[in-house]
């Protein structure tokens, strides 16, 4: 069980991916991501994993019907213990309770990756092809409203990185990492 527990949650679009990603790189963390799980339940189900509407009511169908389940299937992804982990795609309020439920004793650090949403939208549109009434749609999703504001998502992925490590304090990641002589 890892004792740091990095959750980021965000928006459609916000850089959720790419900053656990970077993140889990600069301490030498292992990562899970509910993303990944609702597309693969997606492809499960004949559904479309890169129609964002499906994946939202996948996933929101998840949370409702399967939270145990759902959350027990994204921390199997981990492939390290002992080390600090990056839970990415957080997008509801009751899975941060489920998290900590099935991870007893681990300090989590919820940060909330905050992207302007013309940034969000451009994101969307490019990685779906959707047109700018399809995204409007896609933010208009209740999930869109659950988290609050830590950190600005449109800075640099390097400076997104340097500023959770701030928050989440110098020394999570230093026990995986030997040191230097």
């Amino acid at each position: 069980m890892p004792d740091v527990v990095i959750a980021l949650s965000g928006g459609i679009g916000a850089g959720k991916a790419v900053l656990g990603e970077a993140l889990a790189a600069a301490i030498d963390a292992d990562r899970a991501s509910f993303g990944a799980e609702v597309r693969r339940h997606a492809e499960a189900v004949g559904a479309d994993p890169a129609d964002v509407g499906v994946l939202q009511g996948i996933g929101q169908s998840l949370v409702l019907t399967d939270r145990v389940g759902f959350v027990r299937r994204v921390l199997a992804q981990r492939t390290r213990r002992g080390v600090p982990l990056v839970v990415e795609g957080l997008r509801h309020a009751e899975i941060l309770l489920e998290l900590r439920a099935q991870l007893p004793g681990a300090s989590f650090r919820l940060v909330h990756v905050e992207t302007p949403r013309a940034v969000r939208g451009v994101r969307v549109a490019d990685r779906t092809g959707a047109v700018p009434r399809i995204v409007a749609r896609y933010e208009a999703d209740i999930v869109e409203e659950q988290s609050s504001r830590i950190l600005s998502g449109d800075l640099p992925v390097q400076l997104q990185v340097a500023r959770v490590m701030m928050l989440i304090g110098p020394d999570i990641g230093r026990a995986s990492r030997p040191e230097s002589a």
